[in-house]
């Protein structure tokens, strides 16, 4: 995944030409013998492999971004499709996570339809992997309640939250708290709006103290499922503007926020 980035290639190229630059000079100038030039070329190797993980890291990081801290839904979809497209597929599982990222891209833009059947075909060709792999699983298992939950199909969204608790619960401490109690993470959207779905009365005093100190992320999502399903009137969502650049659910003409 480190060639996925374009700024990693220029690294590459720039750093083997530097790498064979200076094996020139030593063998030619200073004749230095053929185990000290294997072992600073492995050094050196090293170290570039090591500065083109970070710039990966970061740079899916800031993609990752553009979708849960900006809401850039319109912005999300182009990178993970480019990424999914023209990256490497050395990696089988590598093409499965990106193809994830492709899926939920699709949800969060709102084009559903679309999102179900690039689902299906995931399914078809990684079904298996994604329910072994530690590594997809979690966003295969979201994927699906996250389809569940914008269509609401409640029975499919409680069979899939059973199997993500199930998941959960084999975290260590740290990281299963995380989880649960993250307001910026996929899975703490999906339990609060279904509460708030399946909440008769709805409390709108106490939804709009949530909604004025929730994130960007989780405000729009909230206000989308609950303006969706008639949980509540469009008057409550007049004083909630959405910020600059915020395309969430962009997709759905008939989205009511």
């Amino acid at each position: 995944m480190i060639f996925d980035f374009k700024m990693n290639r220029i690294i590459f190229g720039v750093g083997m030409g530097i790498l064979f630059a200076i094996t020139l000079v030593l063998v030619v100038v200073f004749e230095v013998d053929l185990f000290t030039i294997l072992l600073l070329s492995a050094v050196f190797i090293l170290t570039l492999n090591i500065l083109m993980k970070r710039v990966a890291n970061r740079a899916y990081q800031h993609v990752h971004q553009l979708l849960f801290i900006y809401c850039d839904a319109e912005s999300y979809l182009e990178h993970v499709q480019a990424l999914y497209k023209s990256g490497s597929r050395a990696r089988k599982i590598f093409t499965g996570v990106k193809w994830q990222n492709v899926i939920m891209a699709y949800v969060f833009t709102g084009d559903f339809e679309k999102a179900e059947a690039e689902y299906a075909a995931f399914k078809e060709s990684f079904g298996e992997m994604a329910e072994s792999q530690g590594s997809m699983r979690f966003s295969h298992l979201i994927i699906e309640a996250l389809l569940a939950l914008f269509q609401y199909d409640l029975p499919r969204l409680d069979a899939a939250l059973e199997r993500l608790e199930g998941d959960i619960e084999r975290l260590k401490g740290p990281s299963q708290q995380y989880v649960r109690e993250n307001p910026y993470s996929v899975y703490y959207m999906i339990r609060r709006a279904k509460d708030l779905l399946e909440s008769d009365p709805l409390d709108t005093h106490a939804l709009v103290h949530e909604l004025e100190e929730a994130n960007e992320f989780l405000r729009t999502c909230l206000l989308y499922l609950l303006l969706k399903y008639e949980k509540v009137d469009e008057a409550l969502v007049q004083p909630f503007n959405r910020v600059e650049g915020n395309t969430l659910f962009f997709l759905d003409t008939q989205s009511k926020y």
